[in-house]
Order: structure tokens, then C-alpha cells, then sequence
């Protein structure tokens, strides 16, 4: 899409190097000659979550604001892309949108008021990041149920008031992912544990999280990942239960997000799909 693209280019210096560069995944802005090959959606995704990246580090007097500092590119996406706009990600590319982490594994303090659904990476309060694909290209495992997304004023890619997304997917729980605390401790003290193999991988978005803290956590598979002959890893979300007294949709028990992971996609074999709703 050349009005994103050019967006892109002009806005965003051409020497900007999101702060965290050891994610090979992290979209390229590049400048016009290296642009080469005919565009295709998925690249204007790409432009989107590099712009994403670049916006979700600035510091904003209230952060309400976050989401209508970018009203203006979702509206210049949406003149020529036949999408929904869900609170700074698209339902054309949802899952993917969703694979977000914190910007150089830093965990932040909770907004105290509400910015967007937990899911969305508005609802972080520092820059984001966005996982990647893979050589081999990322398969949704998520089914999308419903989604709604209400914002609280009169621009609908504005503030927000509420949100939620009712999905089916397989879930574990999340410390199934390591052989005890032992190896969850040595792998935070890895740099983010980046190894080759279906090694379990975890960010956590907020302070509050950690092995003895984050109960009631499940890890809730999105995607998965082929890496190479017999690797294959599942990817999602780390989703914990949300207390009664704001249980606010429609009737099923509620989960917010709480972080992102990546794990050996045989740990799922025996799981089974089950109805959840993020806000």
C-alpha cells in the first residue's frame, strides 16, 4: 500500500533502529531503492507493526492517547484495505498482530487507567515489539469467534471504552512449558534464552509477573511455527483469569493477557480447544 509505505518512509527516519535489534523478525524500514518486489498485504502489515514499534516507545502526557496518535494511519490503511481496525491491530491479520512482546524483554508497571483490551499492544505501558513468522511462515491455530472493540467517543479509531475477543484454543498450564522452576529461573537469567530448538520461551508484560506470582496462567496457543524438518513450535499468549468483580462480557469467564511465549508444539498433543474471551 504506497500511502502507508510513503507514510513510513517520510515519517519515520530512515536511519531508526527499533532499540532491540537481536529479533532477526522485527520489520525492516527500508529506503526507496531496496524496495524492489511488488507489494503484497502482508507487507502492509509489516509497515504497520514497524510503525507500531516506532509509535508504542514515545512517552504520551495521558495515555488514553495512544490509540488516537495513530487514528490517522489506521484511517490511511482502511481508504485502501477492505479490513476491521481492532484497537491498533487488524482482524486481517489478527493473529500475527498479536504475537507482540515488550521491547527488549522490559517489563512495565500497568497503565492505571484503561488505554485498549489487554490483548492490543496499546494496553502496554513502554515500546513493543513483534515476533516472528519463521522461514517457513506462521499457521493460525486460533479460531476467532467474535470480537468487539467500543470506542468511547466519537472517532471509532479512538479511545476506547471496552473490548474483547471470544476465540477456541488449546491451552496448558503455562509453567508445563519448563521441567520446574529451576529451568524457568536459568532461562530469564539467559538473556531471553535464545537457543536453537523448541526451547520454551517466555515474556512477561507485566512486573507484577514471575514463576511464584502468576497463577491461574494458561498459555494459549495462536500459531505455529515450522522451523525445519521435525521443529515445529507453538506460539500465543499467556492469559490469566480476570477477577469476578470485572467479568464484564457475555456471560463466560473472562482472561486478559499477561504475555507472550513460545514453546515445543508437541506440548499441545494432548490439549484440548476450549472457549475463552480475552479483554
Amino acid at each position: 500500500m504506497d500511502c502507508l509505505s510513503s507514510h513510513l518512509r517520510t515519517e519515520v527516519p530512515l536511519d531508526h533502529k527499533p532499540r532491540t535489534q537481536r529479533n532477526p523478525w522485527t520489520p525492516k524500514i527500508l529506503p526507496e531503492t531496496e524496495t524492489s518486489h511488488v507489494r503484497t498485504r502482508g507487507d502492509d502489515y509489516l509497515d504497520w507493526y514497524a510503525l507500531m514499534t516506532f509509535y508504542s516507545g514515545k512517552q504520551l502526557s495521558f495515555p488514553e492517547d495512544k490509540l488516537p496518535a495513530v487514528s490517522g494511519l489506521a484511517h490511511k490503511m482502511l481508504q485502501t484495505h477492505n479490513d476491521t481496525y481492532l484497537a491498533g491491530l487488524w482482524k486481517g491479520d489478527l493473529c500475527r498482530g498479536l504475537m507482540w512482546w515488550p521491547m527488549n524483554n522490559i517489563r512495565a508497571a500497568e497503565y492505571t487507567t484503561y488505554v485498549a483490551p489487554s490483548w492490543s499492544w496499546a494496553a502496554h505501558n513502554g515500546g513493543v515489539t513483534w515476533a516472528s513468522q519463521g522461514p517457513t511462515g506462521f499457521r493460525q491455530e486460533m479460531e476467532l469467534l467474535d470480537v468487539v472493540v467500543s470506542p468511547s467517543g466519537a472517532d471509532p479509531h479512538g479511545r476506547l471504552q471496552s473490548g474483547y475477543l471470544d476465540v477456541v484454543a488449546k491451552t496448558l498450564p503455562w509453567r508445563d512449558m519448563f521441567d520446574g522452576p529451576l529451568v524457568y529461573t536459568a532461562y530469564m537469567a539467559e538473556e531471553g534464552g535464545r537457543k536453537s530448538g523448541p526451547r520454551a520461551q517466555v515474556r512477561h508484560d507485566s512486573i507484577k509477573f514471575g514463576w511464584s506470582t502468576a497463577d491461574n496462567v494458561l498459555a494459549l496457543r495462536v500459531g505455529t511455527t515450522q522451523l525445519g524438518e521435525g521443529l515445529q513450535t507453538a506460539s500465543g499468549l499467556l492469559v490469566q483469569t480476570v477477577p469476578p468483580t470485572d467479568q464484564v462480557a457475555h456471560g463466560a469467564s473472562k482472561w486478559r493477557r499477561v504475555g507472550w511465549f513460545k514453546c515445543d508444539s508437541s506440548k499441545f498433543t494432548s490439549a484440548i480447544g476450549k472457549t475463552f474471551v480475552l479483554v
